[in-house]
């Protein structure tokens, strides 16, 4: 979730992984973040509803929502979803009550 200084939008990280790591045989998936690309993470107004829309559109829920006390956004509620491409998405919303 930590992204560029002054930045108001989401991030993109970016991973260089050991090359025996993406040998055949290991058991690890050849699908992010184990290729070099380590999710997308992006605010959202509503959660929930955007959760609502994903799943509809064959995205699949690697992690709950949960709410963080992270020391950059203060409160915030996080869920990770996979998507049909296999990228990681991490949605968060910082307006929790």
């Amino acid at each position: 979730m930590s992204g560029a200084r002054g930045a108001h939008t989401g991030n993109l990280g970016l991973v260089e992984y050991d090359p025996r790591d993406r040998h055949a045989g290991t058991g690890v998936a050849a699908r992010p973040p184990n290729c070099g690309l380590a999710a997308w993470s992006f605010a959202v107004e509503r959660l929930d509803d955007t959760l609502a829309r994903a799943h509809a559109s064959d995205f699949v829920q690697v992690a709950p929502p949960v709410l963080l006390d992270d020391p950059r956004l203060d409160k915030a509620r996080m869920a990770t979803l996979l998507a049909p491409n296999g990228m990681l998405i991490e949605l968060y919303n910082t307006r929790v009550q």
